[in-house]
């Protein structure tokens, strides 16, 4: 997810400002709750050149290795 973050938008930081939301969340989605992105889903999409699909499978990812922590 951070891989994908810095590919479509630089930064945490430049993400949270395109989307409206403050870089807190974006780091609580790093950091414990990747399905909270899914609420911006259409929004992510529509600011960034990636599908639904590929957002849902770097959600799922994260929650993946988080797991394992």
């Amino acid at each position: 997810m951070k891989d994908f973050i810095k590919k479509h938008y630089g930064s945490n930081v430049r993400m949270a400002q395109q989307l409206g939301i403050t870089n807190q969340t974006v780091s609580n989605w790093l950091k414990s709750n990747p399905r909270g992105m899914l609420k911006y889903l259409p929004e992510i999409v529509k600011t960034s050149n990636t599908t639904e699909s590929q957002v849902m499978w770097e959600v799922m990812f994260r929650e993946k290795e988080l797991s394992r922590d």
